[in-house]
């Protein structure tokens, strides 16, 4: 809960240098933003992600966006994997695992825009994931 509380806290204060090259406008206009998607099927995970990339932001706003998700992606890939060898070893000798899971690891990623326009920026990004508990 604090590493999701923290993320979040992150993309706020992220979020108040976004406009830095925008000029103030006598009135709030809406902000175009682009989605941007990541799918990764595989028998060991299985992977949704989307994230925004808003139009008129500096560049690196955007690129702290997605340097954040694919973070989270490569982590949850890396534990998926850890995981998994560690359930293989652990495993008796009558048990027939296979080499990956039955069902594989998820990891998805949504995000939800709370204020987008030309003063002010929010949004939060959901991640959850799915571990297989044996017991």
């Amino acid at each position: 809960m604090k590493i999701w509380f923290s993320w979040v806290l992150i993309l706020v204060v992220i979020s108040s240098f976004a406009f830095a090259d925008i000029a103030d406008d006598v009135t709030t206009k809406i902000i175009d933003v682009s989605v941007y998607s990541i799918k990764e099927d595989t028998k060991l995970y299985d992977i949704y992600a989307e994230y925004p990339q808003i139009d008129k932001a500096n560049t690196e706003f955007n690129e702290r966006i997605k340097s954040v998700v694919k973070s989270r992606i490569a982590d949850f890939k890396e534990i998926s994997k850890d995981n998994w060898e560690t359930r293989r070893e652990n495993s008796s000798p009558d048990e027939n695992i296979g080499e990956y899971p039955e069902y594989p690891f998820y990891f998805g990623m949504f995000w939800e825009p709370k204020q987008l326009n030309s003063k002010y920026i929010s949004f939060v990004l959901h991640f959850h994931h799915l571990c297989h508990i044996y017991l």
